[in-house]
Order: structure tokens, then sequence, then C-alpha cells
């Protein structure tokens, strides 16, 4: 918003920015980078979740595809698919 858009509110957007905590322009920057790893297509979001869910199961299981894929309930093959 530009400072234009701020006034309109009762607010000075130097004031502003100076009233935010070092803590939450961390947060919000970090907010921003994952919002900008989620544009894309709709396939590449599920792509990108799918990796993450599967790569946390694998973690949890150090490796072991056969566990992984039953917590998520799914065969190894299929699991094995999707890693491709």
């Amino acid at each position: 918003m530009s400072n234009n858009n701020w006034a309109n509110f009762g607010v000075d957007a130097d004031t502003l920015v100076e009233s935010v905590s070092p803590k939450d322009l961390e947060l919000a920057k970090e907010l921003w980078n994952e919002v900008q790893e989620l544009r894309g297509t709709l396939k590449q979001q599920l792509t990108k979740i799918t990796k993450d869910i599967i790569r946390e199961a694998l973690e949890e299981f150090s490796g072991n595809q056969s566990k992984a894929a039953r917590k998520l309930n799914i065969s190894r093959v299929t699991l094995r698919k999707y890693m491709k």
C-alpha cells in the first residue's frame, strides 16, 4: 500500500514500519516466501505437497519405503512411483 492508502486508515506509514518488531518482520518475510512457493498451477502445488508428505514419511522411518507407504496408506509400488 502507498502512504496515501495508509492515511485513509489514519496511520502514518513511517510510524507503522517503525512499530513492527524485528521478530514480526522476520515472520512476515517467511510467510511471504511460503506464499511465493505456492504460486503456480494447481498441479504444481499438489506435486510439491505430495513430495513433501512422502519426504516426511521417509524421514520418519529412516528411508524405509514399506513403513512409509504403510503410514500413508498406499502401496510401496505407488510410493516409488511418486518418488520419481
